[in-house]
């Protein structure tokens, strides 16, 4: 009976050794522990490494802390991410838009310390489109309009300039009775029934309008519609779709234990309508994915980051 009792009191001191080594070992050189169960952390942000005395934070970007239970520590995820993502917003100082009105494409950057709306038509209105843009005020406003018919003004006092776009096309910019601040922009040779009209814009604001309107870009629309393109994918969301690297992808319905780690390769940054396939590369046809963050997966699969989560997106093969 001693001698039993013996050899459990040994196993049980062997036991709390292995067990203090791999906890000092993780401590004092950052490692994982080897004896843990392992769980998500964050909504799958992080994941948590639980030992006997000790927890081991994993963080999306490969970096490790090791804290003992008694410890008090809030791992800091959130603010991680949030500081990632303001660094990349920082990069671009304009964000893209893109509109698919009938068989019209419109592109253009927007700065960010400026914002826009759509605007629905009534039964009353001449135009099928209209997208208002403001700094500081909505009430003073510049605001893009696809019209039912061809732009039209009065000639009475009107004065009008040419100025060249960045994309090499030439725009039309109307004065009215020598007023120093533009009336309207239109764009005869890409399309004739689209314009800019300059709502209360004065001085400063007025100037920045015109300057970024000429990154517009006006061409016909050559997406196809989701319904037209018939694609099927067993298990794959064919109407939440992104196109990375010449490569079209679909959200996958499977479940994935993606933590992060690798590194990033590219960035979703333009928006098309729910209802066309992305044609060209980083595109989406959902808002929510307007700036994800790609990952590598496999040969046929890309990883997404956004909403605070990793979501896998599986390759779609096109007719």
């Amino acid at each position: 009976m001693k001698k039993f009792i013996k050899i459990i009191l040994l196993i049980l001191i062997i036991i709390a050794v292995i067990l203090l080594v791999d906890t000092i070992q993780a401590k004092i050189f950052n490692n994982r522990l080897l004896l843990k169960t392992i769980e998500n952390y964050n909504g799958g942000n992080l994941y948590r490494d639980t030992g006997v005395l000790a927890y081991t934070y994993n963080f999306a970007d490969g970096t490790k802390k090791t804290v003992f239970k008694w410890e008090k520590y809030a791992p800091p995820v959130e603010e991680k991410l949030q500081t990632t993502n303001t660094s990349i917003n920082k990069k671009e100082k304009t964000k893209k838009y893109l509109k698919i009105i009938d068989k019209i494409k419109i592109e253009l950057d927007i700065p960010n310390d400026w914002n826009y709306e759509e605007i629905k038509p009534t039964k009353n209105d001449n135009w099928k489109f209209e997208l208002k843009i403001y700094k500081t005020s909505k009430e003073k406003n510049i605001t893009l309009n696809v019209f039912n018919e061809i732009f039209t003004v009065c000639g009475t006092g009107l004065t009008q300039k040419n100025i060249k776009l960045n994309n090499g096309e030439n725009a039309s910019v109307g004065y009215y009775d020598n007023f120093k601040e533009w009336t309207f922009i239109s764009f005869p040779k890409p399309n004739n029934n689209i314009a800019f009209l300059n709502e209360n814009l004065e001085n400063t604001e007025a100037s920045e309008a015109l300057n970024f309107v000429k990154t517009i870009n006006i061409t016909t629309n050559e997406y196809k519609k989701i319904e037209e393109a018939k694609l099927k994918a067993e298990g794959i969301d064919t109407k939440t779709l992104i196109r990375f690297d010449d490569t079209l992808y679909g959200r996958s319905g499977k479940m994935i234990d993606y933590r992060g780690g690798t590194e990033q390769i590219g960035e979703i940054t333009k928006l098309i309508d729910t209802i066309y396939v992305p044609k060209y590369d980083n595109e989406t046809n959902k808002k929510e994915i307007l700036g994800a963050l790609v990952y590598a997966s496999t040969d046929n699969s890309v990883v997404l980051y956004y909403q605070n989560t990793y979501i896998l997106f599986e390759k779609i093969e096109e007719k």
